[in-house]
């Protein structure tokens, strides 16, 4: 059979196809945000679905359209390889088994496609670690030498920080970071050991901490990492027993915790983990009952927290955890409304907080949380407007802010906030005195302001200083 092809007309044989035209297309992308436990992809709400594993993570699909039995997605994972993944029931895979995904920085992207209406999926890894590793950049307050540009002066802009790395978390006045090998380097404010370079020496460049790492949280004045057999390392400030070991004594290097671990995190002084049945442990300072044991008794070992939970994050002074099922619950200190549940009344055991939600991060007294879908709601303190909402005014319940975003970070001292929308631009509002958002100077700003470039995640410090990978 010849085939003909002009610029108006197409022949194929006996049929003819004239006046053909390529028109545009587009897929929605649905954000999870960080996920883990179990989670559903809804294909009710777009074919491409990107998600950042942050522990064990069992996936399942629903909303299959009921006008086809074919039917296909996408899946870009961040972190994929980090937690045990479990995939839709029924998938067969293209070479036989499941693929091994990248566990620290880069992106991995899979496709699933189905011909019986999802009774089985065929799976085949399309993209395996798409970034191969980031560029770090960090900018704002540098007086601890936070920013590991080997000075003390302030940053207004994002600066880059040599090497390809993976992920970066930002305390008080310190910062630990991977890079995609494994390799935990810190540096920054030292008076408690956080850095874990066995001193309390502050340097303002990266120096390494011995050892493989998968998973790093720093607190105020505490660091912690996880290794790939799942064994759990504090270090740093313990006057409130938030290191767990069962005393109040500094540690300066990093020393294990008993148990296999999956999760973490850090608040000013107290602690939380997560072990692969969804266990969940708390210790440390229980002031304003932030352990969620129902009192504000110190503990300097690890108490079992009643109920199954799949993700947590902690505040100086207020924490949360979520469920599998996508439930929030809230409690600790509420100075400004900060546990979202429309008054100021401090609550030492967990309280619900309406809605389903996907990842929280909580600051100071301000923080955000996403729900399927990218939508973003902000609560608490609003002072320099914080929250990004155009105003200075505290809300008690959540509210949202526009945009579809992928990722939040709120974080303390003066208060700022920063997010990733799904199409990977950076924005940042908030109290801008030190340069902490990153736009060139030093002004507060009440609305979400962009920062040019692509970029995969951020992390804002306790103290006016902010993180961000680029690819």
């Amino acid at each position: 059979m010849t085939i003909k092809l002009s610029a108006t007309r197409l022949d194929l044989g006996t049929a003819r196809l004239d006046n053909a035209a390529v028109k545009s297309s587009s897929q929605s992308v649905n954000a999870l945000g960080s996920v883990s436990g179990s989670v559903t992809i809804n294909l009710a709400l777009g074919s491409v679905v990107t998600a950042t594993i942050a522990g064990a993570t069992t996936f399942s699909v629903t909303n299959i359209p009921s006008s086809t039995k074919y039917c296909s997605f996408t899946l870009i994972l961040t972190n994929g390889g980090r937690y045990a993944v479990t995939w839709p029931a029924g998938t067969i895979w293209q070479n036989g088994s499941a693929p091994t995904l990248t566990a620290v920085g880069g992106t991995d992207v899979l496709t699933f496609f189905t011909t019986d209406n999802g009774a089985i999926w065929r799976g085949s890894f399309a993209m395996p670690n798409v970034a191969g590793g980031s560029q770090l950049f960090v900018w704002g307050l540098n007086n601890d030498g936070n920013l590991g540009l080997g000075d003390t002066a302030n940053r207004s802009s994002p600066v880059q920080l040599a090497g390809t790395w993976g992920s970066v978390s930002s305390g008080d006045g310190m910062k630990l970071a991977l890079r995609t090998d494994g390799s935990l380097f810190a540096w920054g404010e030292s008076s408690f050991g956080t850095p874990g370079h066995g001193d309390v020496i502050r340097r303002s460049s990266p120096v390494q901490v011995p050892g493989t790492w998968t998973t790093l949280v720093v607190g105020n004045t505490h660091s912690s990492a996880l290794k790939s057999d799942g064994s759990l390392w504090l270090w740093g400030s313990n006057q409130y027993g938030q290191l767990g070991f069962g005393d109040t004594y500094r540690r300066s290097s990093p020393v294990q915790l008993a148990g296999t671990w999956v999760s973490m995190g850090l608040g000013q002084h107290h602690t939380f983990a997560l072990k692969s049945d969804g266990a969940l442990f708390v210790w440390g300072r229980d002031f304003s009952g932030q352990l969620g044991l129902g009192d504000s008794v110190n503990r300097s070992s690890p108490v079992q927290l009643s109920g199954t939970w799949s993700a947590v994050s902690l505040g100086p002074s207020v924490s949360s955890a979520l469920k599998s099922n996508g439930s929030l619950f809230m409690w600790g200190q509420n100075g400004g409304g900060g546990l979202g549940l429309g008054d100021t009344v401090l609550r030492s055991s967990p309280v619900q907080l309406a809605g389903t939600w996907v990842s929280v991060s909580l600051g100071t007294s301000s923080h955000g949380a996403l729900k399927t879908g990218g939508q973003l709601f902000v609560w608490g303190a609003n002072d320099n407007g914080r929250l990004g909402l155009g105003d200075t005014i505290g809300r008690s319940s959540p509210v949202q802010l526009a945009g579809t975003w992928g990722s939040v970070s709120q974080g303390g001292g003066n208060g700022h906030g920063a997010g990733v929308k799904t199409e990977a631009t950076l924005w940042t509002w908030g109290h801008g005195n030190n340069g902490q958002l990153g736009l060139g100077n030093t002004a507060h700003r009440s609305s979400p302001v962009q920062i040019a470039g692509a970029w995969g995640a951020v992390s804002v410090g306790k103290n006016d200083h902010s993180a961000a990978l680029r690819s």
